[in-house]
């Protein structure tokens, strides 16, 4: 303990002795740049005081200290413009010793402006005695200005030049009678003197010290912004890595979800008892639930790691709240919920599978979170925009809770984590989505009343008719394709999955494992596909993209689908403006059939 106060005490110490060295050498900075600025007023007033006594006082001693006054002056002057230059390099000793040179220099023309009332006024009458007197007054005053930064010299020199002038008109040395009243007076302006320089010498301490500790919180607080602005960087980079190895390994992760998916498309086909069916359908269930929450974990990457375009276009806004709506019919019907859609047909202008997924986490979430009552989706014409709005009777979001809600992971109404009530992260990505598309998306609930969400869409140049944005419905059970498709992918189960796909679909399958030997088996003459579904990543020197590029080149064949699950930024960015149809994976049935009968669509 005595320890640690004797270090307290010590650095408190050291703290003042740096102060003070901090105002030593500005306040001798100020007077080294100031008091060589006197001469100009000085040197004119002792000429004139030469001039104006000249004839009335003894000559000799006049110009003896009209010579001695002009010399001191001058060599202070020398002194304070020598002494300029070295202040801000001179160590603690030099400035001491610099110090004692300013101080002898005051004390020099102190005496010197002091003695005239011994050399001049001495000899002169009283007119020349008041004018001697007003002039060390002026002298006196003007000091205070340019020298009581330092007090001590300032106090030594100011007593010198009043006191010897006291001392006259108190009659000490001097061959006439006292002049008590003079005296008195002129030791008034003396205290006053003394007192103005005593607290302008504060108020530059004061100021110096303020100076200093506003410059030492302002590098404390650079220094501690740096740290603050180096932890977001980090954080923000850690952030970022965390969004680009999911967005890169989603590849990696996606295979086996694709191949599941596939699979379980071509086992519907085969499967003919009712006891098979329901086993079918659970596992099917389970793997849609699977497949929405890894979609929603490696989507959140993708908005993060900023791998998701706006692709925006024209969009049946009624359709497509009716055809979501119809999807979460069976569940709110299950919970003896009216669900409803208050729709007329109105186009907008967006991006139709990011307003959808906005639109389906909301009604999603109104199905969930309502125990009774109705959820009611609405549609309304504004002036240049669509509102869309999604009202639920549910028990409503406290106050405090609101802003959470759309955090990742945040389930309020989920305490338990029930894996078919998702992960939390649904708003999270409507959120990001309205960030994407400046849906300006809003909340409002009531707690034991219900919620309403609701966005904007801008509305649709409508010189199409809204028929032309009808979405195509596809029966994956009832397509059937003759197509020759080739398949090019280096994982052997998403070769097999999509393989037994195709064939049930009727379609003729090959299957390649490196696009050497798919260039290879076209140069041989064999019969061309119609399509080639490739992946990207081939572990190969050649990538899927590649590939196509160089089939477009070489063999004037087109109609390559690129199908991957690769969402870093870039890539995708390359992979969408190649021209190529573009599927993510893992890909749906349905998506398939669409690429296959329009080469235009990319899912």
């Amino acid at each position: 303990m005595r320890a640690a106060v004797s270090r307290g005490i010590t650095g408190s110490s050291d703290n003042e002795r740096s102060l003070e060295d901090i105002i030593a050498r500005a306040s001798m900075r100020f007077r080294t740049s100031q008091l060589p600025k006197t001469p100009f007023i000085l040197l004119p007033a002792v000429v004139g005081l030469v001039v104006v006594t000249h004839g009335r006082v003894n000559p000799a001693q006049l110009y003896w200290w009209a010579g001695f006054v002009t010399a001191s002056i001058i060599a202070r002057t020398v002194l304070c413009r020598a002494l300029s230059k070295r202040v801000d390099s001179a160590s603690n000793v030099d400035l001491d010793r610099y110090e004692r040179y300013l101080f002898a220099s005051a004390v020099l023309v102190a005496t010197a402006i002091g003695s005239m009332f011994y050399l001049v006024a001495r000899n002169g009458d009283l007119t020349v005695r008041m004018v001697i007197t007003l002039l060390s007054s002026l002298y006196g005053i003007a000091y205070v200005i340019v020298a009581s930064s330092h007090l001590k010299s300032f106090v030594v020199a100011s007593s010198i030049n009043f006191g010897l002038g006291i001392l006259f008109w108190l009659g000490f040395y001097s061959e006439d009678s006292p002049h008590i009243e003079i005296a008195f007076g002129y030791l008034a302006v003396a205290v006053v003197v003394l007192i103005a320089g005593r607290e302008n010498s504060r108020q530059f301490r004061e100021s110096i010290r303020i100076r200093t500790e506003n410059v030492a919180l302002l590098d404390s607080l650079a220094a501690e912004k740096k740290l603050v602005e180096q932890a977001l960087q980090e954080l923000k980079l850690a952030s970022e890595s965390k969004s680009r190895f999911l967005a890169a390994a989603s590849h990696d992760l996606r295979q086996p979800l694709h191949a599941l998916t596939m699979f379980l498309g071509t086992l519907s086909f085969h499967v003919t008892s009712d006891e098979a069916r329901r086993l079918l359908r659970r596992i099917k269930d389970t793997a849609v639930v699977l497949e929405e929450q890894f979609n929603s974990l490696l989507d959140l990457s993708k908005f993060d790691a900023g791998a998701v375009r706006a692709q925006l276009g024209p969009l049946r806004i009624d359709k497509l709240i009716e055809r979501v709506v119809e999807e979460f019919r069976p569940e709110a019907e299950a919970k003896h919920l009216l669900l409803r859609g208050e729709v007329t047909p109105i186009v907008g202008s967006s991006d139709p599978m990011l307003i959808e997924r906005v639109l389906r986490n909301l009604i999603g979430n109104a199905v969930k979170y309502t125990a009774a009552g109705c959820v009611s989706i609405r549609a309304s014409l504004l002036q240049n925009e669509i509102l869309v709005e999604v009202r639920d009777t549910g028990c409503g979001i406290p106050a405090s809770e609101q802003k959470r809600i759309f955090e990742e992971y945040v389930q309020l109404a989920n305490p338990a984590r029930q894996r078919r009530r998702g992960v939390g992260l649904g708003l999270a990505i409507a959120k990001r989505i309205d960030a994407l598309l400046g849906l300006r998306l809003f909340m409002n609930s009531s707690v034991d009343v219900g919620s309403v969400f609701g966005f904007y869409i801008p509305l649709a140049d409508m010189q199409e008719t809204p028929s032309q944005f009808e979405p195509v419905v596809v029966d994956t059970t009832c397509f059937k394709t003759s197509s020759v498709i080739w398949i090019l992918d280096d994982d052997l189960d998403v070769v097999e999955a999509l393989r037994e796909q195709l064939l049930v679909w009727g379609a003729r399958v090959q299957t390649f494992s490196s696009p050497e030997a798919l260039l290879e088996e076209l140069r041989s003459g064999s019969e061309p596909p119609q399509w080639i579904l490739t992946d990207d990543m081939l572990g190969s020197e050649l990538s899927g993209l590649e590939t196509a590029q160089l089939l477009a080149s070489s063999f004037g064949f087109v109609k390559v689908c690129l199908i991957t699950g690769n969402t870093e930024p870039e890539r995708l960015a390359r992979l969408r403006n190649s021209g190529f149809p573009l599927i993510i994976k893992p890909a749906q049935p349905e998506a398939l059939i669409q690429v296959i009968r329009d080469p235009s669509i990319a899912a």
